[in-house]
C-alpha cells in the first residue's frame, strides 16, 4: 500500500511542484503590491462603495471585510477568492481523474489490480495520494504568506493564516472527493472531469442566483462557493456556518460512495 501511494506522489510529483510554484508566485506578486495599495487604501474603499449592493451580495462579498489597510482581507479577496480556488481545483480534480479513470482509460487498471492488495486497499492507495498531495500543496501556499509578508515588514496574525488554511483545504477536499467519485464511475478522464466541472458551474451560478434574488437564496446553500469565505477568514477569523460539516461531509460521503463503487464494479478493459 505505502509503495503505490509513494508511485502515485511521484508520478505527480512535477505537476505538484508546478501548481505550487504558480500559487507562490501570484502570492509574492500580490503581498508585493500590498505597500502601494494600503497607501490608497481611503480612495480604493470610496470606489468599493460605489459598487452596487447587489452585485456585492450576489458574489457573497462582505463590503466590510474588502479593506486595503490589512493583509488578510486582501489576500482573501485577490489571492484566495480566484487564484488559488481555480489551482486547487485543477490539481484535484486531474489527480483524481489519473487515479482510476485515467488507468482504465489508458488499459492499466488490470496491472494495478493483480497486484497482491485488495480493491479498497488500491482505492484508498490511490485516494490518500491524492489527499496527502493536496495537503502538501495546501500548507505550502497558504502558510507561505507568513515568510513573504515578513520579507515585505508587513504584520500577518498567524491565526488568520490558520483559519484561511483550513477553510482552503476543506474546500479543496470536498471538491477532490467529489472529482474522485467521477473518476469511480467513469471510465474515461474526459466524462469524469466533464462530471466535476458541471458540478462546479451548477455551483457556482446558484451561489450568483441566490445572491440576486431574496426569493432564490435558499440556492446558494447548495454551493461550495457560499461556504468557502477567505476574506471572512482572514478578517475575522471565522468559517462560514456549517461551512466545516459541509466540506467534511460531502468529502467523507462522497469517498465512501467512490470506495463502493470501485469495489463492485466491472473494470475489464
Amino acid at each position: 500500500m505505502y509503495t503505490i501511494i509513494k508511485r502515485a506522489i511521484k508520478d505527480h510529483r512535477y505537476q505538484l511542484i508546478a501548481y505550487i510554484v504558480g500559487a507562490l508566485i501570484f502570492l509574492e506578486m500580490y503581498i508585493s503590491l500590498f505597500p502601494t495599495l494600503q497607501k490608497q487604501a481611503k480612495q480604493l474603499s470610496k470606489i468599493i462603495a460605489t459598487y452596487p449592493a447587489g452585485l456585492m451580495k450576489a458574489f457573497n462579498i462582505d463590503p466590510a471585510t474588502l479593506t486595503f489597510s490589512k493583509l488578510g482581507p486582501y489576500l482573501g479577496m485577490e489571492q484566495f477568492n480566484f487564484v488559488w480556488p481555480v489551482l486547487a481545483i485543477i490539481f484535484a480534480i486531474s489527480f483524481a481523474n489519473y487515479s482510476i479513470s485515467g488507468e482504465i482509460e489508458k488499459g492499466t487498471i488490470e496491472i494495478l489490480l493483480a497486484q497482491p492488495v485488495s480493491r479498497l486497499k488500491l482505492f484508498f492507495s490511490r485516494y490518500l495520494a491524492g489527499f496527502i498531495s493536496l495537503l502538501v500543496f495546501s500548507v505550502i501556499t497558504i502558510f507561505a504568506i507568513i515568510p513573504f509578508a515578513s520579507i515585505q515588514n508587513i504584520p500577518i496574525g498567524f491565526k488568520s493564516v490558520w483559519v484561511l488554511f483550513v477553510a482552503s483545504f476543506l474546500f479543496a477536499w470536498a471538491i477532490y472527493g467529489l472529482a474522485f467519485l467521477g473518476s469511480a464511475i467513469f471510465s474515461e478522464k474526459g466524462k469524469a472531469s466533464i462530471l466535476a466541472a458541471s458540478v462546479l458551474i451548477l455551483m457556482y451560478v446558484l451561489n450568483i442566483l441566490g445572491g440576486l434574488d431574496s426569493k432564490l437564496k435558499a440556492l446558494k446553500y447548495l454551493s461550495f462557493f457560499y461556504y468557502y469565505n477567505p476574506t471572512t477568514a482572514m478578517e475575522k477569523y471565522q468559517f462560514v456556518g456549517w461551512s466545516v460539516v459541509v466540506f467534511v461531509g460531502v468529502a467523507l460521503i462522497s469517498t465512501i460512495l467512490a470506495a463502493l463503487w470501485f469495489n463492485k464494479r466491472d473494470v475489464a478493459i
